[in-house]
Protein backbone atom coordinates (compact mmCIF):
# COMPACT_ATOMS: atom_id res chain seq x y z
CA UNK A 1 0.00 0.00 0.00
CA UNK A 2 1.15 3.41 -0.83
CA UNK A 3 2.82 5.45 1.85
CA UNK A 4 0.46 8.15 1.50
CA UNK A 5 -2.48 5.78 1.95
CA UNK A 6 -1.55 4.26 5.02
CA UNK A 7 -0.98 7.76 6.48
CA UNK A 8 -4.20 9.14 5.74
CA UNK A 9 -5.86 5.69 7.16
CA UNK A 10 -3.51 6.50 10.11
CA UNK A 11 -4.60 10.51 10.35
CA UNK A 12 -8.29 9.61 9.90
CA UNK A 13 -8.05 7.33 13.19
CA UNK A 14 -6.19 9.74 14.73
CA UNK A 15 -8.92 12.52 14.32
CA UNK A 16 -11.60 10.34 15.08
CA UNK A 17 -9.83 10.01 18.42
CA UNK A 18 -9.29 13.40 19.09
CA UNK A 19 -13.08 14.41 17.78
CA UNK A 20 -14.41 11.51 20.30
CA UNK A 21 -13.28 12.90 23.31
CA UNK A 22 -13.85 16.12 22.21
CA UNK A 23 -10.43 17.49 21.79
CA UNK A 24 -11.58 20.07 18.46
CA UNK A 25 -7.94 21.79 18.90
CA UNK A 26 -6.22 18.51 18.22
CA UNK A 27 -8.67 17.37 15.86
CA UNK A 28 -8.63 20.71 13.61
CA UNK A 29 -5.41 20.30 13.47
CA UNK A 30 -5.26 17.00 12.08
CA UNK A 31 -8.28 17.66 9.63
CA UNK A 32 -5.43 20.14 8.34
CA UNK A 33 -2.88 17.49 7.58
CA UNK A 34 -5.94 15.04 6.03
CA UNK A 35 -7.15 17.71 3.55
CA UNK A 36 -3.27 18.58 2.41
CA UNK A 37 -2.87 15.14 2.19
CA UNK A 38 -6.29 14.11 0.19
CA UNK A 39 -4.74 17.11 -2.33
CA UNK A 40 -1.74 15.52 -2.69
CA UNK A 41 -3.09 11.32 -3.16
CA UNK A 42 -5.47 12.86 -5.97
CA UNK A 43 -2.75 14.49 -7.77
CA UNK A 44 -0.83 11.11 -7.71
CA UNK A 45 -0.70 8.18 -9.79
CA UNK A 46 -3.43 6.26 -10.93
CA UNK A 47 -2.38 3.27 -8.95
CA UNK A 48 -2.49 5.30 -5.50
CA UNK A 49 -5.89 6.51 -6.24
CA UNK A 50 -7.30 3.18 -6.88
CA UNK A 51 -5.93 2.36 -3.59
CA UNK A 52 -7.93 5.49 -2.42
CA UNK A 53 -10.87 4.33 -4.43
CA UNK A 54 -10.81 0.70 -1.76
CA UNK A 55 -10.79 2.69 1.30
CA UNK A 56 -14.77 2.53 0.42
CA UNK A 57 -14.59 -0.61 1.57
CA UNK A 58 -12.44 -0.06 4.67
CA UNK A 59 -13.10 -1.54 7.62
CA UNK A 60 -12.72 1.42 9.83
CA UNK A 61 -15.73 3.75 10.09
CA UNK A 62 -14.01 6.83 10.43
CA UNK A 63 -11.74 6.20 7.21
CA UNK A 64 -14.94 5.10 4.98
CA UNK A 65 -16.65 8.18 6.35
CA UNK A 66 -14.15 10.38 5.40
CA UNK A 67 -13.30 8.42 1.73
CA UNK A 68 -16.92 8.54 1.03
CA UNK A 69 -17.35 12.33 1.82
CA UNK A 70 -13.80 12.86 -0.72
CA UNK A 71 -15.53 10.82 -3.20
CA UNK A 72 -19.12 12.06 -3.70
CA UNK A 73 -17.98 14.31 -6.60
CA UNK A 74 -16.26 10.71 -8.21
CA UNK A 75 -18.63 7.95 -7.01
CA UNK A 76 -21.76 9.77 -5.70
CA UNK A 77 -24.59 6.57 -5.81
CA UNK A 78 -21.79 4.17 -3.95
CA UNK A 79 -20.03 7.49 -1.63
CA UNK A 80 -24.16 7.87 -0.83
CA UNK A 81 -24.71 4.25 -0.40
CA UNK A 82 -21.22 4.21 2.39
CA UNK A 83 -22.68 6.85 3.94
CA UNK A 84 -25.85 5.82 4.39
CA UNK A 85 -24.60 2.65 5.69
CA UNK A 86 -23.23 4.51 8.28
CA UNK A 87 -25.81 6.41 9.94
CA UNK A 88 -26.27 4.14 12.57
CA UNK A 89 -23.20 3.54 13.51
CA UNK A 90 -21.92 7.27 13.37
CA UNK A 91 -24.78 9.05 13.09
CA UNK A 92 -23.75 12.95 13.45
CA UNK A 93 -20.68 12.95 10.64
CA UNK A 94 -22.54 10.40 7.83
CA UNK A 95 -25.81 12.29 8.54
CA UNK A 96 -24.16 15.91 8.42
CA UNK A 97 -22.41 15.16 5.12
CA UNK A 98 -25.00 13.36 3.68
CA UNK A 99 -27.20 16.51 4.33
CA UNK A 100 -24.72 19.00 3.06
CA UNK A 101 -24.18 17.11 -0.21
CA UNK A 102 -28.32 16.98 -1.04
CA UNK A 103 -28.54 20.49 -0.35
CA UNK A 104 -25.68 21.23 -2.55
CA UNK A 105 -23.53 23.25 0.22
CA UNK A 106 -20.85 20.48 0.10
CA UNK A 107 -18.83 20.39 -3.68
CA UNK A 108 -16.59 18.04 -4.23
CA UNK A 109 -14.72 17.86 -7.68
CA UNK A 110 -14.60 14.33 -9.50
CA UNK A 111 -10.99 12.72 -9.04
CA UNK A 112 -11.46 11.55 -12.73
Amino acid sequence: MNNSIEKYIELVKEHNNYYSQGNDKKANKIHKQITKLVSKIQKDSDETKEQFFELLEHSDTSVKTWTAAELLGTFENKSINVLESLVTDITKPSHAILDLWKQGILKKESWK
